[in-house]
């Protein structure tokens, strides 16, 4: 959001806020998507029918940057449950290292469940039950208010609605 806002790129399909965050930007809703809390197949807590808040904060964490959405919503829920905010042990944008973090030790982390699709379904990762399995995020498109799309990018925006529209259909 930042470039977008500054001007170096011409929009951001990304997490939004439900607020706008700058006067300057607008926000496009196009799909709702949900975070659950990861762990690899046989960590202890996976097998728990219920995990609670508590459970969590003893174990290592590889998170989004601070500034992220996902990682204030995190806070959030620690913060909701009495606790402080987790601290990560890794601080990471790379999908990889932290699935490669969590397959291979104690770690959690927080993502969009969409994330560990494939995980999940070859038995790699499980989504935990409890705390945190109904936050959800908007993903949409973020402009300038000023701004009029270069008309490739309007192209691009036209074919992202479409499919966003037949993706929550399925």
């Amino acid at each position: 959001m930042p470039m977008v806002r500054r001007g170096e790129v011409a929009f951001a399909l990304s997490s939004i806020p439900r607020t706008a965050a700058h006067p300057e930007l607008q926000h496009e809703p196009l799909h709702v998507d949900t975070a659950v809390i990861v762990a690899r197949v046989g960590h202890p807590l996976a097998k728990r029918r219920v995990v609670s808040a508590k459970d969590l904060a003893a174990y290592p964490w590889v998170l989004a940057r601070r500034w992220e959405l996902e990682r204030k919503a995190l806070d959030e829920l620690f913060a909701q449950s009495g606790l402080k905010p987790i601290q990560a042990q890794v601080e990471t944008t790379s999908a990889v290292l932290m699935k490669s973090l969590l397959l291979h030790s104690d770690f959690l982390t927080f993502v969009p469940h969409e994330m560990v699709f494939w995980e999940e379904g070859a038995n790699l990762l499980r989504p935990l039950k409890g705390v945190g399995s109904m936050w959800q995020r908007h993903v949409g498109i973020t402009t300038r208010c000023d701004a009029v799309l270069p008309p490739q990018a309007q192209q691009l925006v036209q074919m992202l609605r479409e499919t966003a529209q037949q993706f929550s259909r399925h």
